[in-house]
């Protein structure tokens, strides 16, 4: 089985099935005579835009973020609109204060990362919490007008 047939089975698992770890992904795989390490299991969720996401009754479970192939920067305004509350700059650095529902920090990561903002070096993610590194202050105050221009007016 090639990366991408064994991608394809892994999406279709997680759309199916309730994911708690990778562990669980690990066993399914293997009943179907899948006999792959972690390591590779790690890089095919992070490929296929796998994230941990906490459930309203607290849990902690692996979802699929489904991208749209072309760039929609208008669901990322609105979800900075519905979910940031915070947003600070520490030289390259920026730190997004997210609500707290669903690891909402996670999806907007991903969603940054997957629109490929040149700006933007990298995304690490929290529970509420985002930090996103810029190549200099420059690139930094480029993301955090981004981001202030479409916040919430209340919360500024």
């Amino acid at each position: 089985m090639d990366q991408r047939q064994r991608r394809a089975m892994i999406a279709k698992i997680f759309d199916e099935n309730t994911i708690t770890t990778q562990d669980q992904i690990l066993k399914i795989l293997n009943e179907l005579g899948v006999n792959v390490t972690q390591a590779t299991i790690s890089r095919d969720m992070k490929a296929l835009n796998i994230v941990k996401m906490s459930t309203d009754d607290g849990k902690t479970v692996y979802k699929q973020l489904k991208v749209q192939t072309k760039k929609n920067y208008e669901k990322l305004y609105s979800e900075i609109y519905e979910n940031v509350l915070g947003l600070q700059t520490i030289q390259f650095i920026n730190l997004i204060k997210t609500s707290a529902n669903l690891g909402y920090a996670n999806i907007l990561a991903a969603r940054l990362d997957d629109l490929e903002i040149p700006e933007i070096a990298g995304t690490l993610a929290g529970n509420d919490t985002i930090v996103v590194f810029s190549k200099n202050n420059e690139d930094a105050k480029y993301v955090y007008d981004l981001i202030y221009e479409h916040m919430d007016d209340s919360l500024k």
